[in-house]
């Protein structure tokens, strides 16, 4: 009885600290997994850029010019735009979006000569608001623009698969739970071979 006794106390006083650092461990875990989770993220919940336009900010175009592409990198939505002639005049304007990440802003033919301006904003695929703008000029004898094939428009996202933010910090957590788990199981057959050599005692 009385050898017994301390030695109860010990394994009871040895529990408790080793699962503070279980604990403290899988808080760890955890703590890189949503770092590594956050480091993935990062390049996916970009704002959208232009990656092409026709015609291309500074180009000088001619001919009957009835549209403008913009090409992002990402799905872009909740699109504005206007169309800002030299003199300072907007001109009408109408918004088509043939793919998720491709804009045709179509417009009538210029009739003045000189510098035009594109103006657009839209909510990028990570929800935040983006504006930008650029300027070309048109003369009527310079050559047309080169129309964007809807292929490289299409495909500029095709290799963008990164998952979702929700699915990475699922997955993270899931893998902080089961680690605590198999620590705590770790731990609990530790104490029951403790009980198994204090019952075989003397």
């Amino acid at each position: 009885m009385s050898r017994r006794a301390p030695e109860r106390a010990i394994a009871r006083g040895q529990g408790r600290p080793w699962l503070a650092l279980a604990i403290a461990g899988a808080v760890f875990v955890l703590a890189g997994a949503l770092f590594v989770v956050a480091s993935l993220v990062s390049p996916a919940a970009a704002h959208s850029s232009l990656i092409t336009s026709s015609p291309t900010p500074g180009q000088t175009v001619g001919g009957e010019l009835q549209s403008i592409d913009l090409v992002f990198d990402a799905g872009v939505e909740d699109v504005e735009a206007t169309f800002e002639a030299p003199g300072g005049e907007f001109l009408d304007i109408e918004i088509d979006q043939p793919a998720k990440n491709w804009l045709r802003l179509k417009i009538a033919t210029p009739e003045q000569e000189g510098q035009y301006i594109v103006r657009f904003s839209f909510l990028s695929e990570d929800g935040d608001p983006v504006e930008s703008a650029y300027a070309f000029s048109y003369e009527a004898a310079a050559p047309e623009a080169i129309a964007i094939p809807e292929s490289t428009a299409v495909s500029s996202t095709d290799g963008d698969r990164s998952p979702s933010l929700g699915a990475l910090v699922n997955m993270a957590l899931a893998v902080g739970v089961l680690l605590l788990a198999a620590l705590l199981v770790m731990r609990m057959r530790q104490l029951r071979a403790a009980r198994t050599v204090e019952g075989d005692g003397p």
